[in-house]
């Protein structure tokens, strides 16, 4: 992507656009949770939606990396090694064209925002602190990774 050519415009990315965001929705579901039953049924279908790709792209990057890494093993020929080769590039980053270091975290986001999204539908009042660990959560992993390098999540 333009403009996020360094790890340092996206870490300004992140902390200018990933955590506010997350900050803006877990105030709308503590807004909605004690009013607007129809906001809180738009939050959590959108919110269950976002865990459901975070879980899809969490696997699809396992399951890409493990079938290359095995088939990477066996003779191929150059142009099928070369595919092989692009299609682990192609899941390694992200959309700001760097390495996706928050990969393991994607579990953890997916199983807050499908908690929050559940308990939402069932009626739970406090569904929003799901979101507020969300945001801590990613606080946490963002500060960690930009002061260490380290991810914050073992699943990686």
């Amino acid at each position: 992507m333009p403009g996020a050519d360094t790890t340092e415009k996206r870490r300004d990315i992140f902390w200018s656009t990933c955590i506010p965001t997350r900050a803006l929705l877990a105030f709308a579901a503590y807004a909605a949770s004690s009013s607007s039953r129809g906001l809180q049924l738009s939050l959590s279908f959108y919110l269950a939606a976002w865990g459901v790709g975070f879980m899809y792209f969490f696997v699809r990057k396992e399951v890409v990396e493990r079938k290359v890494d095995r088939l990477l093993n066996v003779e191929t020929d150059a142009t099928e090694r070369e595919k092989l080769v692009q299609s682990r590039e192609t899941v390694r980053y992200g959309n700001f064209g760097g390495v996706v270091w928050w990969q393991g975290g994607r579990v953890v986001h997916s199983c807050l925002l499908l908690l929050y999204a559940g308990l939402t539908l069932l009626g739970e009042k406090f569904a929003y602190l799901f979101l507020l660990a969300d945001l801590t959560y990613g606080v946490f992993a963002g500060a960690l990774y930009y002061a260490t390098g380290r991810a914050a999540c073992p699943f990686a």
